[in-house]
């Protein structure tokens, strides 16, 4: 029993596998899914951060930090805020209502921003409502506007080049984004919402986010892995740049992280699997208990699990494109220009067997696995392989009649 729950939405490489809503809810229905919107703060930071509005990884210049000589937040990152290991003391029931409902109504920057330090920043996790609102404050005084300009910023910047229409931001009365919580987006939208990170930052051939930003997002912090972490304790997860990271060994030092997502409030589940390009999107009623949670986390998983990997493409189809990608990499030609049209050839060949297959699914397998450091030499091929791959799921799924979700 999932709990009341208004809808689940399943998609395999790009399609609709599986959909399900409660009577009144659609795919393209706008919901809250409460802190899911978090998320939106990290690829919002990354855009900022490739736009040279800010430096991820500096501190911040936030003026109330600056007042006082030698005032320890002052050395606090924008990663770090996002990572939630800024240090400052948070208790996030009763932050998070005093924000939301309290002194913090009016403006939640300047509630977030007089929290002093409990922790030297990046040693300790805690999860804050808090710290997305900074980031929208950043932008907010970056673009030096009120709301009409910071949700331009992102519409132009995220929402249109995703066809995310049904997506609407909130906002305080200062102007400052709700980064907590504060969109209201559809299924379908979160879908390509997530879609987007699964093609680390392209969308349609255009590079949205930094190279590796994702890969940046989904790598948890040593502060949220360790034994005492709250969220390694109640969710067997660590956390990255707004991003709840599962599917680990916390017994090996040689981390290897695939899923990642978010939880907001109310039952509401977003889980991306790279390894099987798979996203599980569950939204659920904001009356649902809290102690009802835990069992949705473990049905969301549970469904995970049971989704199979993508089919691995035959030589045949795959070989000469592969080819032609790693020539095309050696030669410094922009891997867009041999990949147009991988879909197509790829629908023709994709149920091709020959001699030498399982050779080529080792070669497949061994650049997919290759560490971040490894493929930095080889970035367009990364890129290539992925299209490779997304191309030859499309077609497969198109055979077993899913929907696109583009």
């Amino acid at each position: 029993d999932l709990g009341k729950t208004h809808a689940l939405l399943i998609t395999q490489g790009g399609r609709i596998v599986f959909e399900l809503y409660a009577p009144g809810y659609s795919c393209d229905g706008m919901l809250h899914t409460m802190s899911i919107a978090k998320m939106m703060g990290g690829v919002v930071g990354g855009v900022m951060h490739n736009e040279g509005l800010i430096d991820i990884h500096q501190p911040t210049d936030f003026k109330a930090w600056q007042k006082k000589d030698n005032d320890p937040r002052a050395a606090i990152t924008y990663a770090q805020i996002l990572q939630m290991v800024s240090g400052q003391k948070w208790s996030e029931l009763p932050d998070m209502l005093g924000m939301a409902f309290g002194s913090g109504y009016d403006d939640l920057a300047k509630y977030a921003l007089d929290k002093p330090l409990a922790h030297a920043p990046g040693t300790h996790y805690e999860y804050s409502d808090g710290a997305p609102g900074l980031i929208g404050y950043a932008l907010r005084t970056r673009l030096n506007g009120g709301a009409n300009e910071v949700d331009r910023y992102v519409r132009t910047n995220i929402l249109n080049p995703l066809g995310m229409s049904n997506t609407e931001l909130e906002y305080d009365k200062k102007g400052t984004w709700y980064g907590s919580s504060g969109v209201r987006w559809s299924p379908c939208d979160l879908a390509r919402f997530a879609h987007l990170l699964m093609r680390d930052g392209v969308w349609d051939g255009e590079r949205l986010l930094p190279e590796r930003w994702v890969d940046f997002m989904r790598t948890p912090t040593p502060a949220s892995l360790a034994p005492e972490s709250a969220i390694r304790q109640q969710y067997k997860a660590g956390y990255g740049v707004t991003a709840f990271v599962w599917d680990m060994d916390f017994n090996t030092q040689d981390l290897q992280v695939d899923a990642f997502g978010h939880l907001g409030f109310g039952g509401n589940i977003l889980k991306a699997i790279p390894s099987k390009d798979a996203i599980i999107i569950l939204v659920g009623g904001q009356a649902d208990p809290v102690s009802a949670f835990p069992r949705r986390i473990e049905k969301v998983h549970a469904i995970g699990d049971a989704i199979p990997l993508l089919p691995t493409p035959s030589k045949d189809a795959v070989a000469p494109l592969l080819a032609n990608c790693l020539e095309a990499v050696e030669q410094g030609v922009k891997t867009s220009d041999v990949t147009k049209g991988v879909g197509d050839r790829f629908c023709h060949c994709m149920n091709e067997e020959s001699e030498g297959n399982e050779g080529m699914r080792a070669e497949l397998g061994r650049l997919i696995a290759m560490s971040p450091q490894e493929r930095d030499t080889l970035i367009s091929a990364k890129q290539t392989l992925t299209d490779i791959l997304a191309g030859y799921a499309a077609c497969e799924a198109e055979a077993n009649g899913g929907q696109s979700t583009e």
